[in-house]
């Protein structure tokens, strides 16, 4: 277990709590953008959207999706707090943070611009829209599994 590995302190486990915390609700906010992007992609036309659906595109959604940048952020506190029973140097925290730079990659190129690309098309071209959302979708979804890999490399800490 992941607080079992390291000299634990009051600060380490809340940090601990905030990390895992901010990844979840991250990855949630990634899982919505791949279930609006697919529901969007398989409507005939714009009429057939929802409220809710206008609602998501109509506003900007990417400041939760965003919370994928706290996680470094966080793990580095989380670092600094373990006294130095976790280092930057250990193979499971080099790869995790790598996984999360692509995860960050993908976030920003596929599925943020992606709904830029679907909000900006709304009222024009519907084809521009679906095309947009079935990559948005396919993006999502492999931020998704980068975030899983990267969750199993924290708990399971190879190397």
């Amino acid at each position: 277990m992941v607080i079992a590995a390291v000299d634990t302190s009051p600060l380490y486990a809340t940090l601990l709590v905030v990390h895992v915390l901010i990844a979840v609700v991250a990855l949630l906010q990634v899982a919505m953008a791949v279930r609006e992007a697919r529901i969007l992609a398989s409507l005939p036309d714009g009429a057939a959207m929802t409220d809710v659906q206008r609602r998501y595109y109509g506003t900007a959604s990417v400041i939760f999706s965003r919370l994928l940048y706290l996680v470094p952020i966080s793990g580095g506190l989380l670092i600094a707090s373990s006294r130095g029973s976790v280092r930057a140097s250990d193979v499971w925290v080099i790869i995790g943070l790598v996984l999360w730079i692509i995860a960050i990659a993908h976030l920003e190129v596929g599925v943020l611009k992606g709904e830029a690309s679907i909000r900006a098309n709304l009222d024009g071209s519907w084809g521009g829209v679906v095309a947009a959302a079935k990559r948005t979708a396919a993006m999502g979804r492999a931020v998704g599994v980068v975030i899983a890999l990267a969750a199993v490399v924290m708990v399971i800490q190879p190397g």
